[in-house]
């Protein structure tokens, strides 16, 4: 302005404002309900949440989980902004030989703070426990006719070999040596079952001992390659 005597007069302040640090920052978690004894089959279904936990906006986010399959892109993802998904995976008789499937999901983002192609970047990972292998084999033998035989009577006899574990069976061997029976079973999976007939022609023998007994035996690997064994027994009068 100007004093009485037309003199300018001058005035002035500046003031500064200070802002906080800008940082990028992302968040991956993980979650199921399904946290123990899973057996082969079950599905799993997993809650992926992606969060901006910096101060600056996120570009370019990917989210990626590999084991289930999951990939998904967000253009834009705001301060403090989440977004969630979700995927799922079946358990594997690998999983149960393992006792155990972790997963694990990924985030990643282009980094604004930064001149380069610095990413910005979280996973989280999710455990679920299987329950215990059980490799089992089950032998059911049965017998037409059972009783009152005479000598040339022919017994007909029904072996049926059931893998009632909850793991795959490898060369099974099906005997029942009275009968000749010899038979292989290269694999059995989970719940399958194999069934065989054989014959016994009774004999002045069986008539003296007022019976005749047979055996039919299973006996196999597990996928640790332990054996497996099986048997059952049938008596005809």
């Amino acid at each position: 302005g100007k004093d009485p005597k037309n003199n300018d007069v001058h005035g002035e302040d500046t003031e500064t404002v200070t802002t906080i640090k800008a940082g990028a920052g992302i968040d991956v978690q993980k979650t199921t309900e399904t946290k123990e004894k899973a057996k082969v089959g079950d599905t799993i279904i997993y809650t992926i949440t992606v969060k901006n936990i910096g101060n600056v906006t996120l570009t370019d986010v990917k989210v990626d989980d590999d084991n289930t399959g999951l990939h998904k892109e967000i253009a834009e993802l705001g301060v403090g902004v989440t977004e969630t998904f979700t995927t799922e995976y079946t358990i594997k008789e690998a999983d149960l030989l393992n006792g155990s499937f972790t997963n694990t999901a990924k985030a990643e983002a282009d980094d604004p703070t930064k001149d380069d192609d610095t990413k910005v970047t979280d996973q989280d990972d999710e455990t679920v426990t299987t329950e215990e292998m059980n490799a089992h084999i089950k032998v059911e033998k049965t017998a037409e006719p059972k009783e009152k035989l005479e000598v040339g009577n022919v017994v007909t006899y029904t072996i049926k070999v059931t893998n009632d574990g909850n793991v795959t069976l490898y060369n099974v061997a099906v005997v029942d040596a009275k009968t000749d029976l010899n038979a292989s079973i290269d694999v059995l999976a989970v719940d399958e079952v194999k069934t065989y007939t054989t014959q016994h022609v009774i004999t002045e023998a069986d008539l003296i001992a007022g019976q005749f007994v047979n055996k039919a035996t299973a006996d196999g690997k597990d996928p640790k390659n332990n054996d497996v064994h099986g048997e059952d027994t049938e008596t005809v009068t």
